[in-house]
């Protein structure tokens, strides 16, 4: 009986290294039954973030509850109302659409791209990291409307680290910094996004 409960426990520890191995990202499930693909395409809306941006000495945070972003820079606070809903498919598509409303003029931005995972780089994990190209972006205030399209690597380009993705929450950051090559001017950043 006594081996019994030894092998069982064996194959626990095993089986929990196995699955703390397959984790992608730190905040990722140790189990799902869904691909990492499956869980990633949907229709997602930004619910909430955080971040900084600090250039020499001066820092701007900012922070967004899904409506609404508040930054803070040289104690000037300065609020603005946002949304942002993207749709991703499994052929490897995109649709974003940000709607930003400051001082009664609103602003729509909608960008398609394709999109795909990182092959894995250095420390980072196969998969773990979602990268976004933009080839079409169209803006629209009030009865003006601008449309850019983009091709091979004129195309925006952007980079997350996938903190989380779960097939009803994903959590996205950012993290980076920059120096001259003089060493006087330091640009750092730092943001994380919910979406649900």
């Amino acid at each position: 009986m006594k081996n019994i409960a030894k092998i069982t426990v064996a194959a626990l520890v095993l089986l929990s290294v196995a699955l703390e191995s397959c984790k992608k990202g730190e905040g990722d499930p140790a189990l799902s039954l869904r691909s990492r693909k499956a869980r990633m395409a949907g229709e997602w809306k930004a619910s909430a973030g955080k971040g900084s941006d600090t250039q020499g000495s001066s820092t701007t945070t900012f922070t967004y509850d899904g409506t609404t972003i508040t930054q803070t820079s040289n104690s000037i606070t300065f609020s603005y109302g946002q949304t942002i809903d993207v749709t991703i498919e499994k052929d490897g598509t995109f649709k974003s659409t940000t709607v930003s409303t400051i001082n009664n003029s609103t602003t729509t931005t909608t960008e398609t791209g394709t999109w795909n995972f990182t092959a894995g780089v250095g420390e980072a994990k196969n998969k773990s990291q979602l990268m976004m190209m933009t080839l079409s972006s169209t803006t629209a205030t009030g009865s003006n409307t601008s449309t850019e399209t983009y091709t091979g690597l004129d195309a925006p380009t952007v980079i997350y680290d996938i903190y989380q993705l779960k097939s009803k929450e994903i959590i996205l950051t950012q993290k980076g910094s920059n120096t001259d090559s003089n060493g006087t001017s330091t640009f750092d950043y730092e943001w994380t996004w919910t979406a649900k």
